[in-house]
C-alpha cells in the first residue's frame, strides 16, 4: 500500500505541466480541424441537396406545356415549404407569404399528401389539354 502511494507521489511530482498543456492543446487543434471538416462537409452535403430539389427547367426546343410546368413548379414550392416547417401548414403559409385559405386550396387542387415524417407524398399534375 505504502509503495503505491509514494508511486503515486512520485508519478505526481515527475509530472510536467508544460507536456500536459502541450498534450491538451494538441487535442484541442486535432478536434477544432475535426469540427472544420464536419462543417465543411455538412455544407456540401446541404448543396448537395438543395440542387436535388432544384426545379429541372425542361428543354424548349420541342416546345413545352407552359401550365404543367407551373404546376410542378408550385408543387416543388409546397412541399418544400412543408417539410422545411415540418408539416405545419399555418407556418407554411407565412414562409410562401400565402393566406392560409390559398395555400389550403393548393394542397387540395395538387392532393399533396401530408405525412408526419420526412417523406411527402405527391400526385404529379396531369398536362392540361388545350
Amino acid at each position: 500500500m505504502r509503495s503505491q502511494a509514494r508511486r503515486g507521489i512520485r508519478g505526481i511530482l515527475s509530472f510536467s505541466p508544460t507536456e500536459s498543456t502541450d498534450r491538451i492543446r494538441g487535442k484541442a487543434d486535432v478536434s477544432q480541424n475535426k469540427v472544420r471538416l464536419l462543417k465543411l462537409m455538412v455544407a456540401e452535403l446541404q448543396q448537395e441537396l438543395e440542387s436535388l430539389s432544384e426545379v429541372q427547367t425542361p428543354p424548349i426546343e420541342h416546345g413545352i406545356d407552359f401550365y404543367y410546368e407551373v404546376s410542378r413548379f408550385e408543387i416543388e414550392l409546397l412541399r418544400r415549404a412543408l417539410t422545411f416547417v415540418g408539416g405545419h401548414q399555418g407556418k407554411a403559409a407565412r414562409v410562401l407569404n400565402l393566406k392560409m385559405t390559398t395555400l389550403n386550396s393548393k394542397i387540395k387542387k395538387y392532393q399533396i399528401k401530408l405525412v408526419h415524417s420526412s417523406h411527402r407524398s405527391v400526385k404529379p399534375p396531369e398536362p392540361v389539354q388545350d
